[in-house]
C-alpha cells in the first residue's frame, strides 16, 4: 500500500514540496488516519501540498520571512531552544509574553517554527547518517 501511495502521488503535484510528503513516515501516517484506504490517503496528501502552497511554506523552509514573521519572532515567544538529552527538539514558549492580537500573523509564526524544526531534525539526521558511514 504504501508503494502504491508512493506511486501515484509521484505522478501528481508535490514536485514543489521536495520530499518532505513523500516520505516513508508521512505517508503511513497519512494511511493510517485513513484507514489504510490509499485513494483517501492520496486526496489528503494532495490537500495538504495544496494547503502548504497557499501558506507559503516553502519559503518557511529557505528561512525567508515575511514582515509579519519577523516582528513575531522579535517577540521572543516561541522559539527553538536546541536538544534535550535524548537528543528530542525543544521548542519554547513563553506565555507571559503579550499577544500580537493579530490571529493571522500569530498562526503563520507558529507554522514557520514548526517548520524551522523540522528542517532542524531533518539536517540532525543528515549529519547523524553521514556520520554513520
Amino acid at each position: 500500500l504504501l508503494r502504491k501511495l508512493a506511486k501515484l502521488l509521484s505522478r501528481g503535484a508535490l514536485k514543489d514540496e521536495g520530499d518532505l510528503l513523500l516520505q516513508a513516515g508521512t505517508l503511513i501516517r497519512f494511511l493510517t488516519a485513513h484507514g489504510w484506504q490509499v485513494e483517501k490517503a492520496e486526496a489528503a496528501v494532495t490537500a495538504t501540498a495544496q494547503w502548504r502552497k497557499g501558506f507559503g511554506l516553502q519559503d518557511s523552509r529557505d528561512s525567508k520571512c515575511s514582515t509579519s514573521i519577523c516582528r513575531e519572532c522579535a517577540s521572543g515567544r516561541l522559539y527553538i531552544r536546541g536538544f534535550d538529552l535524548q537528543r528530542r527538539l525543544v521548542v519554547h514558549l513563553r506565555f507571559h509574553e503579550c499577544d500580537s492580537l493579530n490571529h493571522e500573523d500569530t498562526l503563520k509564526y507558529v507554522v514557520y517554527v514548526a517548520e524551522r524544526a523540522l528542517a532542524v531534525l531533518q539536517k540532525q539526521d543528515d549529519q547523524d547518517e553521514a556520520e554513520d558511514l
